[in-house]
């Protein structure tokens, strides 16, 4: 399917994907939990970032996929680059 700012997402199985009603107006971010391919629209003035339970991605344009189980997250990309942090935990 086709997200706001006409990025591509992929789902597989049983993956959950959630954004706000503010998707590709204010800000580029969503929620991961599974597995998806992205296909970004470049937008330098918005970056598209997916959160994870482990990770957080942000790209401006490229092809890439995140795979967020409980306990293993992986990014693959295919076209571009990406910048990916670990998230903290208290």
């Amino acid at each position: 399917f086709y997200l706001p700012d006409s990025s591509r997402v992929i789902l597989t199985g049983d993956s959950r994907l959630t954004y706000n009603a503010q998707f590709g107006k204010t800000n580029r971010e969503l929620s991961l939990r599974g597995e998806a391919f992205f296909r970004v629209k470049r937008d330098t003035s918005k970056p598209f970032i997916v959160e994870t339970s482990l990770i957080q991605v942000e790209v401006l344009g490229t092809s890439f996929q995140v795979i967020a189980q409980k306990l293993q997250a992986e990014v693959f990309v295919e076209k571009g680059r990406v910048r990916q942090k670990t998230r903290k935990y208290p």
